[in-house]
């Protein structure tokens, strides 16, 4: 998991950048998933973290950035390399944890061969913010 340590180094930057920082952040492009979910080698670097990242994975690890008190809420984003027969499943697992996130909302990823009436369901869900 090289892309998700947090080395000395990496705490002494952020350390220093925390004083730039406004009180408050909401994190505008954040990735939620499970790699049980998506199609990619085993080298991505989506692979290469936990088997699921949550609202809470996303908090903890860059809280470590930038102090868990700033973060007040993210748009959160499945991703993209999600097959067309999963993607309902992705946006509901990116929806219950954006749901569960407060100040949180969600992106939905869509296929041409996706059911209008599917899409209709997603445009109704509270966190929905966009395609």
């Amino acid at each position: 998991m090289k892309n998700w340590t947090f080395t000395e180094f990496e705490t002494q930057i952020a350390a220093e950048v925390a004083a730039f920082l406004p009180a408050r952040l909401f994190d505008l492009h954040a990735h939620l998933y499970r790699t049980a979910d998506m199609t990619v080698p085993a080298d991505h670097h989506f692979a290469a973290g936990p088997a699921e990242v949550t609202a809470p994975v996303w908090r903890e690890h860059l809280g470590r950035q930038v102090g868990v008190s700033r973060l007040v809420g993210a748009l959160f984003i499945p991703v993209p390399f999600t097959p067309p027969a999963e993607i309902a499943r992705v946006n509901d697992f990116v929806f219950a944890q954006a749901a569960a996130a407060p100040g949180s909302k969600a992106l939905a990823v869509i296929a041409p061969e996706t059911a209008p009436d599917l899409v209709a369901q997603w445009l109704e869900h509270p966190p929905f913010a966009g395609f």
